[in-house]
């Protein structure tokens, strides 16, 4: 995935996105990733896609907001987007060890 930065009118800045052989379940990771949440893809589609979406903050919004990655995500892309509870598998660490190195 590569990222070009754009400066807009005003002074404004944004990022194209530019994905390139990306399943939907690696965009929705790479997305939720920036997010902090969980994004799942429950599209049904297999295969490999190109993506170009250009991810550009409303005024005062963060540059990773995730409102602005799901407009994208609908308008850009075309995708239903929509928030439900699940369950989500997940890993507790609950202690650690040092341990000695080896050579």
């Amino acid at each position: 995935m590569r990222f070009a930065q754009l400066t807009l009118p005003g002074q404004r800045m944004g990022f194209h996105l530019i994905a390139t052989r990306y399943t939907l379940a690696q965009l929705a990771d790479a997305f939720a990733r920036q997010v902090g949440t969980v994004i799942v893809d429950d599209t049904g589609l297999k295969g490999e896609y190109d993506f170009t979406i250009d991810l550009v903050p409303e005024e005062g919004t963060p540059m990773m907001a995730q409102t602005m990655l799901i407009s994208a995500l609908r308008h850009q892309l075309g995708f239903t987007v929509k928030s439900e509870k699940t369950a989500v598998e997940y890993y507790t660490i609950e202690g650690a060890e040092k341990v000695a190195a080896g050579n």
